[in-house]
């Protein structure tokens, strides 16, 4: 390849990497963010100056999430080196949340070779509205099925009443 094509892959792996379909992170050991994509930032609709100075992952969940960070999730990623669809709520810099299923890999850097996490993060707010519409379509089918058994019971009586 010459220069103009190397240049040309390159501005291509940017826009690829960048405007993914899902959010990309990539931390030090400790949380620290080192890299974030386009697509993640525009989610939470931060700057990537602010994330990448200031920011470590368990900074961009909820309390709930910050708890689970520390207690589960971190102690997985050391004992085995990856996780795979871990569920964590994002805080958005409008105050919203975003749910978010969190796939991770240790790796070495290819530059310094340290340790990083790699994270894949798929924007989970279709799935967690479908979810909840499941749920409620699931209790409205149990309330039916409770109101039929009740009015079956109240049928049953009158019946043995009659006869």
């Amino acid at each position: 390849m010459n220069g103009d094509s190397w240049k040309l892959w390159g501005e291509i792996a940017e826009e690829i990497y960048d405007d993914a379909p899902f959010g990309y992170l990539a931390t030090k050991l400790d949380g620290a963010i080192v890299a974030a994509n386009r697509t993640f930032l525009t989610w939470l609709g931060q700057r990537r100056e602010d994330v990448l100075t200031a920011k470590r992952f368990q900074d961009l969940l909820t309390v709930g999430g910050k708890i689970f960070y520390e207690t589960h999730y971190a102690p997985l990623l050391r004992m085995q080196g990856f996780a795979n669809e871990i569920a964590f709520d994002f805080l958005c810099s409008d105050g919203s949340q975003l749910p978010g299923l969190v796939n991770a890999v240790q790796k070495a850097d290819g530059v310094s070779g340290s340790l990083v996490i790699r994270m894949y993060i798929f924007n989970a707010s279709d799935r967690r509205r479908y979810e909840q519409e499941l749920l409620h379509a699931k209790r409205k089918a149990d309330a039916a099925a409770e109101e039929l058994r009740r009015l079956n019971q109240v049928l049953e009586r009158r019946v043995v009443a009659e006869v």
